[in-house]
């Protein structure tokens, strides 16, 4: 007879698994325990489930841990509202007859007739507790009945409703819609920076402003456009008294932010356009450094400054803007948020430049027809142009050298409430999706976070959350052709926005052959023989190539001055580490390291640097050879992996083992 032992099946919350297998211990104190769990359990067998994979290969994992053993008692806990139906069933079939079932109280009950009343009980209990919750606050039944003694309060989940009504019809709009094409640019302009700075009643801070802006632009080409928008305060007067070289456009309405800028753009005669707010205070050498990003970058579109405020307030904006993936952020944040630039770090690709302190090629912003007007009286306006250069292959990056003084909302914050505001900002968030996002599982995805964080926010009262929901049924309304798609996908454009990348340059190149190399960790500091070897490897190499390093690192920090000096350009990509394996067939390690982010970076500094060779570093990072373009590419191995795996399965019966050495020696050699 085969051997017996009896297995824990961790289907609870942490503290009832404990509890139930201290249980179980108790029970048949001879037999052996085991558990399945999602996480490693500390003592005793473990078996690992995962929740993502299949439910068959999870359970031929558990029956392949078990073979040749019987399972006298199979534990699992019946707490609802979590993801282990199928952990529980895996139980139920592997061992129907030692199959018992424990409740939250710590009661149990096996497949029994004599166990009847107990399942009978649990089930009453079950729909007891129900009753209960659904008819007290918080229930649907209750508030069901709450909502109709209260006609008005069904307004939000209407709202809601209509908004992924609007949303699923939006989406289909976008499979159909073909690209449309990019307006004729504005031809070729003459070398040179045209400054524009919208300004409203701002005769005040423009006094403050425009001495500093002529120091620092005197000696290169350039002019300075003042669009006054609707002044009452002499703002014209006083510029054509005190200085004669601006051109002033007056606009006897105040116009939106979008529609001064464009005004501005039409009136710009040089090749590089800069957006100056005239609330902000421009450090010396600015322009400068926001000129000198375009020479860094292929088919670069905008370059943006560091953004700094008064001691004392809260720094509201840093110029590196990130969207953070729902899954990093509270339910109820807005995705869009600033991270501060770190030491040293410059250049990083950002998902759109500020508005306020931006400098954009010329040619670029015309071809893509300059700002939007839809984005009314102000708020996303900025990231839409972004975005939509973003599709076409034209990035954005942070000039950290470039900074600015920002005396935040001194202008907006005259005319409109801080309600009003978060209003159009919400408002105007749902315009960028329906108007910019061209892909449609992508927007889908997007549309249903937003959607799902208004309501959340509106729950609890916020009136601007209630009425950006009371005008998403119009998504349709605001669609438009997508743009035509370049270098990157519209899902790598937002994961390399995300703020997983930092780019620090090094050394100046020296104009030799460059080499790529791509990294699961950074060679310096010498922590272990493969960052010795690496490390050893580009400090020689560092005396015939020019060197850029594109690396994980748990978290992005200023690099090692010894990875500075043999590289000209060290860009870190974090690694977010998980226990959640996604179904595939490459094996574990592959998949942590499939990052979007990477690739993104990847393909972007390969772009940026058109190396001669690109060196992959370790046998997962072969995934990323298709990135090398017509650069060539290096696979370098400490081992051969698969034969590594292979003595691991052979000195032992592990299922898992035997699968990831299947897996290896497909992968493996399909990389050679």
């Amino acid at each position: 007879m085969k051997p017996a032992i009896k297995v824990a099946f961790a289907t609870g919350t942490e503290t009832l698994n404990q509890a139930m297998v201290e249980r179980l211990r108790a029970l048949y104190p001879e037999l052996p325990l085991a558990v399945v769990s999602e996480f490693p359990w500390p003592e005793g067998r473990w078996v690992p489930y995962h929740p993502l994979r299949g439910f068959w290969e999870n359970y031929r994992r558990c029956r392949a841990a078990f073979r040749g053993r019987r399972i006298r008692l199979a534990a699992v806990m019946l707490t609802p509202n979590l993801p282990y139906r199928r952990l529980r069933l895996i139980a139920l079939l592997l061992a129907p007859a030692g199959f018992i079932a424990y409740n939250e109280n710590l009661d149990h009950w096996m497949l029994r007739p004599r166990c009847v009343p107990l399942m009978a009980r649990h089930l009453l209990w079950r729909l007891r507790n129900l009753v209960v919750f659904e008819t007290r606050p918080g229930g649907r039944l209750y508030t069901f009945f709450w909502r109709l003694a209260r006609p008005g309060e069904w307004r939000r989940p209407f709202y809601v409703l209509a908004a992924r009504l609007a949303g699923a019809a939006t989406a289909l709009l976008k499979l159909t819609l073909p690209a449309r094409p990019d307006p004729a640019g504005g031809g070729r302009l003459p070398e040179g920076i045209s400054l524009v700075i919208p300004s409203r009643n701002g005769k005040h801070l423009l006094e403050k402003l425009l001495p500093e802006v002529f120091r620092q632009l005197d000696g290169m080409a350039s002019e300075v456009i003042v669009v006054d928008n609707g002044s009452e305060d002499g703002t014209a007067d006083f510029l054509r008294r005190h200085y004669a070289g601006v051109v002033v456009l007056e606009s006897p309405a105040p116009l939106s932010f979008a529609a001064a800028v464009n005004r501005g753009l039409a009136r710009a005669r040089f090749s590089h356009v800069c957006l100056l707010n005239n609330d902000m205070e421009p450090a010396p050498g600015f322009f400068r450094a926001l000129w000198g990003a375009f020479d860094q970058a292929p088919d670069m579109f905008c370059a943006t400054a560091q953004i700094l405020f008064p001691e004392g307030r809260r720094r509201q904006e840093t110029g590196k803007a990130v969207m953070t993936p729902a899954g990093r952020r509270r339910p109820e944040d807005f995705p869009i948020r600033c991270e501060a630039p770190l030491d040293g770090e410059d250049l990083s690709w950002v998902l759109y430049g500020s508005g306020g302190c931006s400098m954009y090629s010329a040619d670029k912003l015309h071809r893509l027809g300059g700002f939007d007007e839809i984005y009314r009286p102000a708020y996303v306006e900025d990231l839409d142009v972004g975005y939509r250069a973003w599709r076409r292959g034209w990035p954005t990056v942070l000039a950290a050298t470039a900074r600015v003084l920002h005396w935040h909302r001194l202008t907006t914050a005259r005319y409109y409430s801080e309600r009003e505001l978060e209003t159009f900002l919400e408002t105007n968030y749902l315009r960028f999706l329906a108007r910019s996002v061209g892909d449609a599982k992508l927007f889908r995805r997007l549309w249903r976070e937003a959607i799902t964080r208004l309501n959340l926010r509106a729950v609890y009262r916020d009136a601007a959350a209630l009425a950006a929901l009371a005008s998403a049924w119009r998504a349709p309304l605001w669609i438009r052709r997508p743009p035509p798609c370049g270098v990157l996908s519209e899902e790598l454009i937002l994961a390399l926005g995300s703020g997983e990348v930092a780019v620090f340059p090094g050394r100046a190149g020296r104009g030799r052959a460059v080499v790529a190399v791509a990294s699961p960790y950074l060679p310096f500091p010498l922590s272990h023989g493969g960052a010795v070897r690496i490390y050893n490897l580009m400090r020689r190499a560092a005396a015939e190539y020019d060197q850029v390093l594109v690396s994980f690192v748990d978290e992005p920090a200023p690099p090692a001055p010894e990875l500075l000096e043999i590289c000209s350009e060290v860009v870190q990509v974090r690694r977010r580490g998980s226990h959640l394996k996604p179904p595939t067939r490459r094996p574990d390690m592959v998949e942590e390291y499939d990052s979007p982010a990477f690739r993104a970076a990847l393909r972007q500094t390969l772009k940026k640097w058109r190396p001669a060779v690109l060196q992959l570093e370790f046998t997962q990072m072969a995934q990323y050879a298709d990135e090398a373009g017509a650069a060539r590419t290096v696979l370098v191995e400490h081992d051969i992996t698969f034969d590594l795996h292979r003595q691991l399965a052979g000195c032992c019966e592990d299922w898992d083992a035997q699968r990831q050495y299947r897996r290896w020696l497909r992968y493996e050699t399909a990389a050679w």
